[in-house]
């Protein structure tokens, strides 16, 4: 649906998904899901042609602009899973080595354990 509605995005993150779309988004998640459980290594790749990220990320956080060297996403779109893998562990240690998991959002760490999955995955194949 994404590439059918380039705005869906901004609309779902926004939680105003219109609702004729709805129907398709659904199917969009429970396809994604369905994948994951198939083969939770799934190559994410696919997700850069219906939504090419930017390779840089910036934020206004308290009226400063913060540009960041890496957009987490688009280098898991490209099989950068280790250069992933560092910008999500940093996010999740912020506070320190003495992290409570429940401070932590579940999609950061289900990324982050993605990326450590993808890391382990390819350094013990290239064995």
């Amino acid at each position: 649906p994404f590439a059918r509605r380039p705005k869906l995005r901004d609309e779902q993150v926004r939680g105003k998904v219109p609702e004729e779309w709805r129907p398709a988004l659904a199917e969009s998640e429970r396809l994604t899901r369905r994948a994951f459980v198939v083969d939770p290594l799934v190559d994410l790749w696919i997700f850069s042609a219906v939504d090419p990220q930017q390779p840089w990320v910036a934020r206004v956080v308290n009226g400063r602009l913060h540009v960041y060297g890496l957009n987490p996403f688009a280098a898991l779109e490209h099989g950068q899973y280790d250069r992933a893998f560092v910008f999500f562990d940093a996010a999740i240690h912020r506070g320190g080595d003495s992290v409570i998991r429940d401070s932590v959002p579940s999609g950061l760490l289900w990324y982050h354990g993605l990326c450590a999955a993808h890391n382990t995955n390819s350094l013990s194949s290239s064995k």
